[in-house]
């Protein structure tokens, strides 16, 4: 057994470190002119500092994750997960990039979704360099993009393989071993422009739509909510973006 000996202080330190730069996702805030550059860097460099490999693989130009690891890779390899990016800034109330401690609390842009995680999982590998070999290998995927598309951890998946993974997202210290998993769907209705006053040369894309709209709901209220697991509840729909003209 290794005992993770990461002095709480240092982890503390190095959340408001992470907090100080700014990650927030440039798909959901274009205006605020972040992405995850600067802070895949400085994990980089962090960990190495603290002699654990690690490197910065590009998803898409501006999008980085950041691979590391530690062990000898004989045995079994464990993913610690942690996403790098937030939500944008708008509407709050205190400098998002200035962490503040009150009490037993941390505020700050991401302090608790979830470069609370990052800090967490960074210690944990810095801890397990510095305790010497261990058995099998401990992978890090620090990814961008979580809070929009998650293209992050679409392309991590595809370069690296592992036989279990822990998430380091916010549960309320509660452990969480199920997930509904999820499915995008994308409709589209088609049909013919007119002018109003030759309705009858056209046909209306929209009215289409609405009658989609009005069958998912059904669907969702009348036979998902309906089906049910034991650890996860029922199953759920939802419309969450409509456009057109």
């Amino acid at each position: 057994m290794i005992l993770l000996t990461f002095p709480k202080s240092n982890i503390l330190e190095l959340l408001r470190e992470l907090i100080r730069i700014p990650s927030v996702n440039p798909t959901l805030a274009p205006e605020e002119g972040h992405n995850e550059v600067k802070i895949a860097e400085f994990v980089v460099d962090w960990l190495r500092k603290h002699n654990v490999d690690a490197c910065i693989e590009f998803v898409e130009p501006g999008r980085p994750n950041v691979f590391a690891e530690v062990g000898d890779g004989e045995g079994p390899t464990l993913c610690l997960c942690a996403h790098l990016d937030t939500v944008g800034t708008a509407g709050m109330e205190i400098d998002p990039f200035d962490p503040k401690i009150e009490g037993n609390r941390v505020y700050g842009r991401g302090s608790c979704d979830m470069k609370a995680g990052v800090a967490a999982i960074m210690s944990t590998a810095a801890s397990l360099a510095a305790a010497g070999s261990i058995k099998g290998k401990v992978i890090l995927a620090l990814v961008c993009d979580e809070e929009y598309a998650s293209i992050g951890a679409d392309h991590f998946v595809l370069h690296h393989k592992a036989d279990a993974c822990i998430l380091t997202e916010p549960s309320d210290l509660k452990m969480v071993v199920a997930h509904k998993g999820f499915l995008w769907g994308k409709v589209t209705t088609t049909g013919r422009s007119a002018h109003g006053s030759r309705w009858d040369l056209g046909d209306s894309a929209i009215s289409k739509m609405g009658n989609v709209i009005v069958g998912l709901d059904n669907l969702d209220k009348n036979v998902l909510r309906n089906r049910r697991e034991g650890l996860v509840g029922p199953a759920s729909m939802h419309v969450s973006l409509i456009s057109g003209g």
